[in-house]
């Protein structure tokens, strides 16, 4: 059962993500409001929050599970070989310089928001979602760079 442990919980979100991103993409049980700041008729789809929800969900089980097999590995990899171990150390340290650059990057400005007074579009939360921005760009631009690396490198050897 455990090995199959990981086939399981991929059908499982996968499929929870799928009928999440239909109920939100095609529109179902959409909301028609008027504007307060220009009066126009405006929609937002009313499964907004649970999309957001399910999301913050999978980058919350994703990070704990990135930290707990780093850590796994780290500790098998400096039983083994020290030198091994070092090197895991050094992926997590540029991991978190990623995100210390890029929380350096956003800004902490206001932003106008058509239709929005609240107080989450200036401060931390502006430079915080700017750092996921910029570290989100930074993640596929690697992943982009390692793919033709990767096939670059075995057409080489």
């Amino acid at each position: 059962m455990l090995k199959r442990l990981p086939q399981i919980s991929l059908i499982v979100f996968g499929v929870i993500s799928i009928v999440v991103s239909v109920m939100f993409f095609l529109g179902l049980g959409d909301v028609t409001f008027t504007s307060p700041n220009t009066f126009e008729e405006m929609t937002d789809s009313s499964f907004s929050d649970l999309f957001l929800g399910w999301s913050y969900v999978l980058f919350a089980i994703t990070f704990c599970l990135v930290i707990i097999f780093s850590i796994i590995s780290f500790c098998q990899n400096f039983k083994d070989s020290p030198k091994k171990a070092i090197r895991s150390l050094l992926v997590i340290v540029a991991i978190v310089a990623v995100f210390v650059i890029s929380w350096f990057c956003g800004s902490s400005e206001k932003l106008e928001i058509v239709g929005y007074d609240g107080t989450d579009n200036f401060g931390f939360w502006a430079q915080f979602s700017d750092m996921i921005i910029f570290t989100a760009y930074t993640f596929v631009v690697a992943t982009v760079v390692a793919l033709i690396g990767s096939i670059i490198y075995s057409k080489v050897k």
